[in-house]
């Protein structure tokens, strides 16, 4: 989870990204990603166009669903460990579970449980995330053996 300076320019380049779509402005780099998500998620447009209202809205990462800025960011994350298969095997597991759901946004949201977990556990026990603790959270979740991974 970003924290401070890093947290605050991530919300800003959510922030200005949104605006610029608003606006009818062009979109560069990672710009379009934030709007295709924040257009897939009507309940944070409000934080969006009023950000000043949530400047202090940290929950800690079990509570990416109320936090519009943490959601948007674990989207990025799932987005860009897809494309670099980061860890090893999880462009696989995508492709697994989306053959078993025909709903790519409802698939991000499933990896983006185990990924708020992984980074949860390991931040409540002062280590570094586990690439292969994550992957079988992954697992456990779509089998249903262990909804909640530890």
């Amino acid at each position: 989870m970003l924290f401070g300076t890093e947290r605050d320019q991530m919300r800003t380049v959510f922030i200005r990204a949104w605006r610029k779509f608003r606006a009818g402005g062009s979109l560069a780099g990672v710009e379009p990603m934030v709007v295709d998500i924040a257009l897939r998620h009507p309940g944070y447009h409000a934080v969006l166009d009023n950000p000043e209202a949530y400047e202090e809205h940290d929950l800690d990462s079990r509570a990416a669903q109320s936090n519009a800025f943490l959601h948007i960011g674990l989207h990025i994350a799932i987005h860009e460990q897809r494309s670099t298969d980061r860890p090893p095997g999880i462009r696989a597991a995508y492709h697994a579970l989306r053959s078993r759901l025909d709903d790519a946004h409802a698939v991000e949201h499933r990896l983006m449980d185990g990924l708020e977990q992984t980074l949860w556990h390991a931040q409540r026990d002062g280590r570094d995330p586990s690439a292969s603790n994550y992957l079988e959270c992954v697992a456990r979740i779509w089998s249903g053996t262990n909804p909640r991974c530890e």
